[in-house]
């Protein structure tokens, strides 16, 4: 794991690779599980909310979990 943030009762178990992630409570991955956090485009990664991209500032980010 690096630069990852798991919550109470999540489960990451052997043989998984997780980089720069949030997991919710009780966010389970199954073995073997590889979560890229690098993009191939040289942009940073950007979300919408409200129909509004916004620029994270980060080139690097995994996934989000929810519980």
């Amino acid at each position: 794991m690096k630069n990852a943030v798991l919550m109470n009762a999540s489960q990451v178990p052997h043989f998984n690779y997780v980089g720069d992630s949030v997991f919710g409570v009780h966010a389970h991955l199954g073995a073997g599980v590889k979560i890229s956090n690098l993009k191939i485009t040289r942009d940073n990664v950007s979300l919408v909310i409200d129909g509004e991209k916004i620029d994270t500032g980060l080139r690097k980010f995994g996934a989000i979990l929810g519980h």
